[in-house]
């Protein structure tokens, strides 16, 4: 949670988890935090808590319910997002019925039907107020229903009505909140302020001999903050209280937007945006609150021009994003101090070396790695796979091969290695044409590079899927293999 999970409460970048101290694959990738990762984080954390109770369980909760489970779905169509990336300006892809059936899918139904799993919990006779959903609890073991009324996120308060059939002794332990402005906390019983609260693993006890009728008013003022990535680069998300801030920028090209079936139809496939060319926020340690403006008219709505460098995205208005959809989004920006912007567009301009390279892709194996390596179909004989330097390889003394997606713009086989790994040779076949030789004898040193290797015109017109084969010489290895791309 602290080390991999980003401001939605989702983690993983390609269904992997990245290195916790480098979140730059995510940020580049258009293959963000799975949906059923949350899906499962939610059902470890609930079981912890209700093992041992403790607010850190139930912000973390919260947090992902409200910004990724609840984000997840189409609320006109109901479609369900696999993967939500992070990379800015990039957009999330939606199921479709009859057409799609991914994992996500499945949790995803569930996922919706959960929202009231967690919202009250008990230990012995005592009642925990968990989370702030309009709701009612009907506990008839013990003569009590609690009927909780508000329209939180959108308003800072939540009211519950106590139905008992006689006075009751019991505590009613409420969740103050991390996010919380903890001075300005608030619990109210019968309109009049609760004094000296005990507050023990982040929750307020009140204690009293409770009577039909009692009602109970919980004041949560929302602290605002930017958020940075748990490896502490320069990447943030804005914070209003429990709610995940981001900002739609344009709908241009959103290719794939409702997926059609096909294997990688849960990838946004469209065009890349370049990292340099991003809004990007001037922070200069003021108060958040202060820069982030309320929009007049629209509830939890934001501007925050004074803090976005560049005047074409003054304008750029922030909502929830559990309410943006449809949408080029800006999730996590990149930050900058005054006097330090040119700095960081620099660093952002090296972030977009890939960016060539992506476009000129046509379809791409991530060796060593579980699902790339599955929606490839990947065969292999006495193989082995490893992690060198945060990079994912595979090697072999038999073989591997991958299936990879073709069309008629398709040129080369590029292939990265690790220009230190020697005393190795092996054959590249394509459908079981050679293509290449390859010797590795350690002289490119400490460094990963490429080759491409032409492939033959009568094999890409007369096929449209190629079988890539990498086997090794007699008492040799095939590879290591960090990467496998075929290039328009």
């Amino acid at each position: 949670v602290t080390n991999r999970s980003i401001a939605i409460g989702g983690n993983s970048v390609r269904e992997h988890f990245n290195p916790s101290n480098d979140f730059t694959s995510m940020i580049e990738s258009e293959q963000g935090p799975e949906t059923c990762n949350s899906y499962n984080m939610l059902k470890l954390t609930r079981m912890l808590f209700l093992t041992r109770p403790d607010a850190k369980y139930t912000d973390y909760y919260e947090r992902t319910l409200y910004n990724h489970i609840l984000s997840s779905q189409h609320p006109g169509k109901g479609g369900f997002v696999y993967f939500t990336p992070i990379r800015p300006q990039h957009y999330r892809v939606y199921s479709q019925p009859d057409e799609d059936f991914w994992c996500c899918v499945g949790t995803g139904m569930e996922n919706h039907g959960k929202y009231g799993e967690l919202i009250y919990s008990h230990t012995g006779k005592d009642v925990y107020v968990n989370l702030f959903i309009p709701s009612v609890l009907n506990w008839k073991a013990e003569g009590l229903k609690l009927t909780q009324v508000n329209n939180f996120p959108f308003s800072e308060r939540s009211e519950l009505r106590v139905d008992v059939s006689k006075p009751k002794l019991f505590t009613m332990c409420i969740r103050q909140p991390a996010w919380v402005k903890s001075s300005r906390y608030e619990i109210q019983v019968n309109g009049r302020k609760v004094q000296d609260i005990k507050i023990s693993n982040g929750y307020a006890s009140v204690s009293r001999l409770w009577k039909p009728g009692d009602k109970v008013t919980i004041i949560l003022p929302m602290a605002d903050k930017l958020e940075y990535l748990p490896d502490h680069s320069e990447w943030a998300a804005v914070v209003h209280g429990p709610v995940v801030l981001a900002a739609a920028t344009d709908t241009t090209k959103l290719i794939g937007l409702w997926a059609d079936g096909s294997r990688y139809g849960h990838i946004a496939g469209g065009p890349l945006y370049s990292l340099e060319q991003s809004p990007l926020l001037v922070n200069n340690n003021e108060q958040l609150s202060t820069q982030l403006k309320p929009v007049s008219g629209k509830t939890l709505t934001f501007s925050m021009a004074g803090m976005i460098e560049q005047p074409r995205y003054k304008k750029l208005q922030l909502t929830p994003f559990f309410e943006l959809h449809d949408a080029r989004y800006m999730l996590y920006w990149p930050v900058a101090k005054p006097g330090e912007v040119a700095k960081r567009e620099r660093q952002l301009a090296g972030g977009d070396d890939m960016l060539e390279l992506a476009e000129k892709t046509v379809d791409q194996v991530s060796p060593g790695e579980q699902q790339p390596e599955s929606d490839h179909f990947m065969e292999f004989a006495d193989s082995q796979t490893g992690i060198f330097n945060n990079r994912h390889w595979r090697d072999a003394k038999g073989y591997f091969s991958y299936q990879m997606r073709v069309n008629p713009s398709v040129k080369t086989l590029r292939v990265t290695y690790y220009g230190g790994d020697s005393g190795r040779a092996f054959n590249v076949f394509i459908n079981n044409r050679l293509l290449k030789h390859v010797v590795l004898d350690g002289s490119k040193g400490d460094t990963f590079f490429s080759e491409e290797y032409a492939i033959p015109q009568d094999i890409l017109k007369a096929n449209s899927a190629l079988t890539v084969k990498f086997e090794a010489d007699k008492g040799s290895l095939a590879g290591g293999v960090f990467d496998v791309r075929l290039l328009k």
